[in-house]
């Protein structure tokens, strides 16, 4: 990872599946069929409003993002 690149993660061990990103952030996560968790499938499909939307509204803070912002 260089400079400033962040990337969205979702910690799968924490996330319950509310699926209040997918609503959120619609493209950029996605429900697993096989566990029911969320994971992220295309970061740039939502604007980055909706990401952060997505991160702040996850109800057990499963999303969060990785690496630098400069």
């Amino acid at each position: 990872m260089s400079g400033s690149e962040r990337r969205v993660v979702v910690d799968r061990a924490v996330c319950v599946g509310s699926t209040t990103c997918v609503n959120v952030a619609g493209g950029s996560f996605e429900i697993d069929e096989t566990d029911g968790k969320a994971r992220v499938l295309t970061p740039g499909a939502a604007t980055m409003d909706e990401v952060l939307d997505a991160v702040d509204s996850c109800p057990v803070a499963a999303i969060s993002f990785e690496g630098e912002d400069k």
